[in-house]
C-alpha cells in the first residue's frame, strides 16, 4: 500500500517565508518586500504588465524588457529597489532597456 502525502496549501506568509524563504533570499528581493510578494501571488495580482513587458528583438531570437510606466504608485516600492529592473532582466533572460523618455514605444 502506497501512502499518499498530504499536500498543504500555503495560506499565511509565514508559511511561505518558511517555504521559500532561501529561495526569497537567493533572488536578492529586501525583506521588507517579501510580505508584499506574498500578498500579490496569494491574491493573484499579477499586475507587472503595468510597469514593464518583454518584446522580441533581433529577428525574434532575443528578448528584452522595457519599462513602460514613466512613473510608478508610492506604494509599489519597485523603484526604491536598486538594480531591479536588471535581475529581473537576468532571470528572465532577457535585456533590459531603461530609457523611460518616450524613445521607446
Amino acid at each position: 500500500m502506497v501512502a499518499m502525502a498530504t499536500v498543504k496549501r500555503i495560506e499565511t506568509f509565514e508559511d511561505f517565508a518558511k517555504v521559500h524563504g532561501i529561495l526569497l533570499a537567493a533572488s536578492g528581493l529586501p525583506e521588507s518586500l517579501h510580505r508584499r510578494l506574498f500578498q500579490k501571488l496569494s491574491t493573484e495580482t499579477f499586475d507587472g504588465g503595468e510597469h514593464f513587458q518583454i518584446e522580441p528583438c533581433e529577428d525574434n531570437r532575443m528578448r528584452r524588457l522595457v519599462l513602460t510606466s514613466d512613473s510608478m504608485a508610492k506604494d509599489s516600492n519597485l523603484r526604491e529597489v536598486p538594480g531591479l529592473a536588471e535581475r529581473m532582466s537576468s532571470l528572465m533572460c532577457v535585456d533590459i532597456d531603461t530609457n523611460l523618455d518616450g524613445e521607446n514605444e
